[in-house]
C-alpha cells in the first residue's frame, strides 16, 4: 500500500512510520523539514511541506492509497494557562 502520513516526524508520526515500513508499505512522510528526518528507508519517500497550505495536501495525497495525520498543536502559552503560585507570607 502506498501510505502518506503528515507529521511523521513527531513522536506518534515516527512510530507509525516505522511500523509502516516494517510491514512493508511504501511510506512518504510530509514534513516541514526532511533533514530533520534521520529515518532512513528503501521504501521511505520525504517529502517537504506545509500541512496549512491546502494546495501542497491535495497535491501530496495523489496517488496515495490511505493518508495519515499525526499532526498536533502547540501548546499556548498564555498567562490564563501559566500555573497559579500563591506565596506564604
Amino acid at each position: 500500500m502506498r501510505l502518506i502520513i503528515f507529521g511523521a516526524n513527531g513522536k506518534t508520526g515516527r512510530h507509525l512510520t516505522e511500523q509502516a515500513l516494517a510491514a512493508g508499505h511504501r511510506v512518504t512522510a510530509f514534513v516541514r523539514n526532511p533533514g530533520n528526518m534521520d529515518i532512513e528507508h528503501p521504501l521511505l519517500t520525504k517529502l517537504a511541506g506545509d500541512a496549512l497550505d491546502a494546495a501542497a495536501v491535495k497535491e501530496a495525497v495523489k496517488g496515495h492509497d490511505a493518508v495519515f495525520s499525526t499532526l498536533g498543536s502547540r501548546p499556548i502559552r498564555s498567562v490564563l494557562y501559566a500555573p497559579r503560585v500563591r506565596s506564604i507570607s
